[in-house]
């Protein structure tokens, strides 16, 4: 059976049960348990991005946001992993026809985690470049066959002039550093990746500048399609901004049946007066329209490349606005819950406490956070040159 965009969602609404119902064992693991790993592979969506050459469905990116959303409404953990894995798939089909063949030939079911930082030791040898050193926050390497790694160093198509590259290394030769111990996103298992003096050839390394612009190789390999032509970052950081907004919509949810349960009790001094309703009200509208904006501006980011349209900084501006935005709602909608639903929410054993503190640490991902983007936005509406080069 095909993946088609109805089935991709109805994937996702059958798998989000499912690992919510894992929730308090993945936490204490802090990591996606083997079981939700065999659950999502065989669902199909590893491949929502993949291209359709390597066995994948090729949805445009609105599909694989309305996905991460619907996961997220279940659990925000294996949410953030998976939005992590569809994605860098994605990042992978910008690459040229020989790596992908590398990742996905053999295993068209292969994830792919990535840890983007240059913070590694990148050495150029005979034929492509040696890779040593750590790279933190590989969420959902525990998943995953292969992974991205940033580094810096010359490459052919920018000369002598070392540039930021992306390398692709399969899961034999990396180790994962036990390191994250976290309040939020406990079950990501986005811990430390190391290598030392890991060989990786020269098809599997592509300037940052090059994928961020949709220029990599991949745009070229027979049947491509739209999505490697897609700009990188300001596609990307979508993918990760829809895990706080359906989660906080489940918290929304989690609110309103906090109330429901008052009223039945006859708590009508609390959940009977206009304050939680208008809380209710308010945190409802605001990820309404957080979700809203993120499925609008991934549908408008596929038209533009439809119709060969790069999008100019000052459209970037404004998506990387609107991302972070939305994430600023889902917060705001999550506080005003939260704030009403009491001490029962402190717990550890909270389930609603659990989807503020993943809200909470979602947002501190440094592309989701509303300073920077606001502030160029800012200055390129008034003609100021942006500030930042997460454009």
């Amino acid at each position: 059976m095909s993946l088609t965009a109805t089935r991709c969602i109805d994937e996702a609404q059958r798998l989000a049960p499912v690992f919510e119902s894992q929730a308090a064992g993945s936490d204490a693991a802090r990591r996606m348990l083997p079981e939700a790993i065999d659950e999502l592979r065989a669902s199909g969506l590893l491949g929502i991005v993949q291209p359709e050459a390597f066995g994948g469905a090729a949805q445009p990116f609105d599909t694989l946001v309305d996905v991460i959303a619907e996961l997220a409404y279940g659990d925000a953990s294996p949410a953030w992993v998976c939005a992590n894995l569809f994605a860098n798939s994605w990042l992978v089909s910008k690459f040229g026809q020989q790596a992908q063949e590398d990742v996905w030939q053999d295993d068209p079911t292969a994830a792919i985690c990535g840890t983007l930082a240059p913070t590694g030791k990148v050495e150029v040898v005979e034929g492509g470049y040696r890779l040593s050193g750590r790279w933190e926050f590989g969420s959902g390497c525990h998943a995953s066959q292969w992974g991205l790694f940033g580094g810096i160093a010359p490459h052919p198509s920018t000369g002598e002039q070392p540039t930021r590259l992306i390398f692709v290394v399969p899961r034999t030769e990396w180790t994962i550093v036990d390191t994250w111990f976290a309040s939020g996103l406990r079950a990501t298992g986005s811990n430390d990746i190391e290598m030392s003096g890991v060989f990786v050839p020269q098809h599997r390394a592509e300037p940052f500048a090059l994928l961020n612009d949709g220029l990599g190789p991949g745009r070229d390999v027979a049947g491509a399609g739209l999505l490697p032509k897609l700009p990188l970052l300001v596609t990307w950081a979508y993918a990760v901004a829809a895990v706080p907004v359906g989660c906080s919509q489940r918290l929304v949810e989690d609110f309103a049946e906090n109330c429901r349960a008052k009223l039945s009790q006859g708590a009508k001094a609390s959940a009977g007066q206009s304050g939680p309703q208008l809380r209710l009200a308010e945190a409802s509208a605001e990820v309404d329209t957080a979700r809203l904006i993120l499925r609008t501006d991934t549908r408008l980011l596929m038209e533009m490349v439809e119709a060969e349209h790069v999008p100019t900084v000052d459209e970037r501006s404004r998506f990387r606005r609107n991302q972070t935005w939305a994430v600023t709602l889902a917060v705001r909608a999550a506080d005003r819950c939260a704030a009403a639903m009491g001490s029962s929410i402190l717990g550890d054993a909270s389930v609603p406490g659990r989807r503020f503190r993943d809200i909470h640490a979602s947002q501190a991902h440094h592309a989701l956070v509303w300073d920077s983007p606001a502030e160029n936005y800012g200055r390129v509406r008034l003609g100021l040159e942006p500030n930042a080069k997460i454009l």
